[in-house]
């Protein structure tokens, strides 16, 4: 996955001085950008973001932002390891069954101020607060027979996560007018988030029990890209 991150980074820097080298033979005298009030973002690394971005002047725009990873990640895996070990005539034999459910879905509001390099290449900055929501559930079945007494042992154990965070965004970024209404960017991002978030241990052999956590997390997004379609 970085190895495609820095591939396509990359190819934006490419694209950025092919665009560059030739925006001065272009006939208009104003940027593409200048024409659109509204633009639909969409980012293609790693993450399923959309995003929606108003400009409220020349220079600045409000983005609301939505990450749907969590629409398209109902993963439900089932792992089955069987086994068998013989100590003489006493023959042991395990399965273990394991399934995962995991969302993650987060909100972003941002205000962007842009400041233009040149007529195709913006360079802009800014940052707002951020909602995210991530559930996680985890299932195990473990069932053991012993051939020399034939007793069967059977365990079971759900864990639920259930995780609330409040936070800041700050990031910064260039765009890239590539096509009439359509740009291309490329940013890099900062979060600081508070979650809240509790965990619920339920077994077969064992009591319901519970664990709240408050946590603070610092985390870089890295390079991310995306394309703008302006309208």
């Amino acid at each position: 996955m970085k190895a495609l991150q820095k591939f396509l980074v990359s190819f934006f820097l490419s694209l950025v001085v092919l665009f560059n080298t030739s925006v001065y033979s272009q006939a208009p005298d104003s940027t593409q950008s200048d024409m659109y009030n509204h633009a639909i973002q969409f980012y293609l690394v790693n993450e399923i973001i959309v995003a929606y971005k108003h400009n409220i002047a020349s220079n600045s725009a409000i983005r609301f932002l939505v990450n749907a990873t969590g629409l398209f990640k109902d993963k439900i895996s089932d792992e089955q390891i069987i086994y068998e070990n013989r100590y003489g005539l006493v023959q042991e034999r395990e399965i273990i069954n394991y399934v995962v459910n995991e969302h993650f879905y987060e909100t972003k509001i941002q205000y962007l101020y842009s400041i233009d390099i040149n007529k195709l290449l913006v360079f802009y900055f800014g940052g707002g607060p951020l909602f995210n929501y991530q559930f996680r559930n985890s299932e195990g079945s473990d069932k053991r027979y012993n051939s020399s007494d034939s007793i069967t042992y059977s365990y079971s154990n759900q864990t639920i996560e259930r995780n609330l965070g409040l936070g800041i965004s700050a990031l910064a970024g260039l765009d890239c007018n590539i096509y009439e209404n359509i740009n291309m960017f490329v940013e890099y991002e900062g979060l600081v988030t508070r979650s809240w978030q509790r965990r619920e241990f339920i077994s077969n052999v064992t009591y319901l029990d519970y664990l709240d956590f408050n946590i603070w997390t610092f985390e870089l997004k890295g390079l991310r890209m995306g394309l703008s379609v302006n309208f």
